[in-house]
């Protein structure tokens, strides 16, 4: 056996695809269904179209994660967060999502995420540096 150091490749997708797809019929006795992922962005603009609030998810089935939030530091206490998160809200409900992930580092937004309703469902400290603990976040809807 040899291990060698890869860079992302049509192949090695080729292989994994094949691989998940083998797994979710043998569980599920049917064919995996196709295009199950997307990217979804939402942004919050001003009067002048200057972005105030944004965010970056990923749709994968029944779960959208929301991997990149940020709202600009010098909209922030304004709600903007708030309104953001609340149209994600809505928009999975609307899409039939019933969860929502996200993970936060201990300089970030973790108390801003408990008071909009989402939970922690595991911490990992000096991740991904040492001094620094990210915390995963779950909304069920």
């Amino acid at each position: 056996m040899i291990v060698h150091f890869s860079e992302t490749s049509e192949e090695l997708t080729s292989f994994f695809n094949q691989i998940f797809e083998e797994q979710y019929v043998q569980y599920f006795q049917e064919a995996k269904p196709k295009n199950q992922k997307k990217q979804v962005q939402f942004v919050v603009k001003d009067d002048a179209e200057r972005i105030l609030a944004a965010a970056s998810c990923q749709q994968l089935y029944q779960t959208l994660k929301i991997e990149n939030l940020a709202v600009d530091s010098v909209f922030q206490k304004q709600k903007f967060g708030s309104q953001l998160l609340d149209y994600i809200k809505d928009y999975a409900r609307a899409h039939n999502i019933l969860t929502l992930t996200l993970s936060t580092r201990s300089y970030q937004a973790k108390d801003f995420y408990l008071k909009q309703g989402f939970h922690i469902y595991g911490q990992l400290a000096d991740v991904p540096f040492e001094g620094v603990t990210t915390y995963y976040f779950v909304y069920k809807l």
